[in-house]
């Protein structure tokens, strides 16, 4: 459905989003960032509060998909949640909101040992036009672990073609 970006979809994926079961509740979110309807928006917000990580990660990344500048205090309030997922989902957010104060927040992550908070604030990276997020992706091009390169090579190519849409 996200794929089609079918908006007739968006009232079916809100009821899911309300599912007793987090996976249910994860798919949801990320079809909602990815259908782009803004009406999605306190849906999704309502998600941030969700008592499982990978929802609340979910919901602070599909709030970057629909580009909700109104929701950047909320996501700036997600850049101290006790989980890094979720704070580096954040901070790939208001990156591509143009925020750049989450650029110091991803920055941290990229050397965390879990992988998938590595390859979240790689990512986030990528989608900030900050020369600064461009050299600490130069830098991760050697430094980073083999199985976080692939991911640095894309940050890199978004980061670089977004400094040059500028």
């Amino acid at each position: 459905i996200g794929y089609y970006r079918d908006a007739t979809a968006r009232p079916q994926v809100e009821v899911a989003c309300k599912d007793k079961v987090a996976e249910v509740r994860r798919s949801a979110v990320y079809v909602l960032g990815r259908l782009e309807d803004p009406k999605s928006v306190p849906v999704v917000e309502g998600l941030l509060k969700d008592p499982d990580v990978s929802v609340r990660a979910g919901a602070a990344q599909a709030l970057g998909e629909l580009r909700s500048s109104a929701s950047k205090t909320v996501l700036e309030g997600l850049l101290k949640d006790s989980d890094k997922a979720v704070q580096a989902s954040a901070a790939r957010s208001l990156l591509m909101l143009g925020d750049s104060a989450a650029l110091e927040t991803a920055k941290s992550l990229v050397g965390d040992p879990d992988i998938s908070v590595r390859l979240l604030s790689i990512d986030a990276l990528g989608w900030s036009r900050d020369p600064a997020a461009g050299s600490t992706l130069e830098s991760l091009l050697t430094e980073a672990p083999a199985d976080s390169r692939t991911a640095v090579q894309e940050a890199l190519a978004r980061h670089q073609q977004l400094r040059k849409q500028k």
